[in-house]
């Protein structure tokens, strides 16, 4: 084993400067001597591109199949590499996953290629080959083997409803008030060739340059204390921006729930409207919001503990503050809906693991886990009724691979898988008849729930709390 490989055994990956200089003090020889040494070692793995001044992460192959290359990685990448942390940084906010769009804004990555700054794209396309994310056309979402804590997808997703909604109600107070026209408010929208969660013309006076009206701009921070690191993307954005030759006027803000005074000082220091969400929209439409998005990210959590029907209650508390964002996920709330229902029979519940086979990925919706029984419930609150397609897609893909996932599993080698398909809207007549076919194979235990099945067990259920909210909010448009 050469000095190289030795040191790194010993002391684990490090950035290439670092290895330098260590193996120059060692062998005493110069840095560009050290450095030569390094560039031709043969049996070096390199991740480069995210660091300041050319550095890369160099390490074992040993060491990437003991898992310590990732950790090292993540440090390193906030300490040197800060504008590419930012996204893993955003990712980590919204449950490991998030969305195109949204993640665009929390990037300081132009949306083309322009001097000196590489482009989205591109950016993303590093992070994926090094395998450090993955990308389903729609969604980045760390690897599994990036961050070994599975995400939870309707968790990303719901917040980002969560976001649509504040900006919504942000857009209508900017129209009213005549800050923006009419007409121009956007919600992630591109200016400047970067993406921002709200933008809008203003006519305003004060931001009009010689008859070049300003803009109104803004990003959206919920759900989690806001430091300093957080809000670096935003203020990189505008710096960027501001340095265009015949930049217009702009009134940028940062909205949040919740700011950490260093961050609060950094941003009114760079003449950023820090818009807290209980003095723009409300102490109790901020109050639900930190309510709701706690919930949610401790998802079955929240229903394994003494109060699992919390949700009911914000529910019941939306229904009055905020309803538009109850019926955005709707989807979200009907699978805490029939998680309860199995904590009430005595399961154990875990929401919105994902695993992979050869067909691809698969959500679980609710693993539910009783002393012989491992049930995985399928839930859909939609619109429309279960076509076939969907049907057959859930049959024919997802069944077997949780079947097989789940007698893979050591801690479950003695509860039989059975499996559920739920559905506020029903099923369509194909559809029906294909999850009945398929129950009656006797394959599998199949259990097929339609709106009917589920207000009687609305009638059933001991809990008037629930049988108002199945009859209220999950069915009310099924009676």
């Amino acid at each position: 084993m050469t000095t190289i490989e030795n040191m790194l055994k010993q002391e684990g990956p490090m950035l290439s400067s670092d290895l330098v200089r260590r193996l120059a003090s060692f062998e005493k020889v110069t840095i560009n001597t050290a450095s030569q040494r390094i560039t031709r070692e043969k049996n070096l793995q390199k991740i480069g591109g995210f660091f300041k001044n050319n550095q890369s992460l160099v390490y074992l192959a040993e060491q990437s199949k003991q898992g310590l290359v990732y950790p090292v990685f993540e440090g390193l990448i906030q300490q040197h590499g800060m504008k590419y942390w930012n996204t893993l940084n955003a990712i980590k906010g919204n449950g490991g996953r998030m969305n195109r769009s949204y993640l665009e804004c929390y990037t300081n990555y132009p949306l083309t290629p322009v001097v000196s700054h590489k482009p989205f794209d591109e950016v993303m396309q590093m992070f994926v080959q090094e395998g450090v994310l993955v990308y389903d056309q729609n969604d980045y979402a760390f690897s599994a083997k990036f961050h070994a804590k599975a995400h939870v997808n309707f968790v990303g997703k719901a917040l980002e409803q969560i976001k649509y909604n504040v900006l919504e109600h942000f857009a209508s107070l900017q129209r009213n008030i005549g800050m923006v026209s009419f007409e121009t408010g956007e919600i992630l929208a591109e200016y400047g060739n970067f993406r921002w969660g709200y933008k809008g013309v203003s006519p305003v006076i004060g931001l009009r340059k010689r008859k070049e009206l300003g803009f109104v701009v803004a990003d959206i921070l919920l759900g989690r204390p806001i430091h300093l690191k957080d809000v670096q993307f935003f203020t990189a954005k505008l710096a960027t921006i501001m340095s265009y030759n015949n930049a217009p006027r702009l009134l940028p803000y940062l909205l949040t729930d919740n700011m950490h005074p260093t961050a609060l000082h950094h941003l009114k220091e760079k003449g950023i409207v820090v818009g807290f969400i209980d003095e723009l929209f409300g102490e109790k439409y901020a109050e639900l919001l930190k309510e709701l998005i706690l919930l949610l990210k401790r998802a079955g959590e929240s229903l394994n503990g003494d109060h699992p029907d919390k949700y009911l209650d914000l529910i019941r508390d939306l229904r009055k503050y905020n309803s538009g964002l109850l019926n955005n996920i709707r989807g979200a709330l009907f699978e805490y809906m029939v998680g309860h229902l199995h904590v009430i029979e005595g399961a154990k519940i875990e929401m919105g693991r994902e695993i992979y086979d050869q067909t691809g990925k698969h959500e679980i919706d609710i693993k539910a886990e009783y002393n012989k029984e491992l049930v995985f419930a399928e839930c859909k609150s939609t619109k429309s009724p279960i076509d076939a397609g969907m049907a057959n897609s859930w049959i024919i893909k997802k069944v077997p691979a949780f079947h097989k996932w789940a007698v893979a599993q050591e801690a479950y080698k003695n509860l039989k898988p059975e499996f559920e398909y739920w559905s506020t809207s029903g099923f369509s007549e194909d559809a029906l008849e294909k999850l009945k076919k398929f129950q009656a194979s006797g394959k599998y235990i199949v259990r097929i729930y339609g709106p009917e099945e589920i207000k009687k067990i609305a009638a059933d259920a001991n809990d008037k709390k629930l049988r108002d909210a199945i009859d209220s909010f999950y069915l009310k448009n099924l009676a």
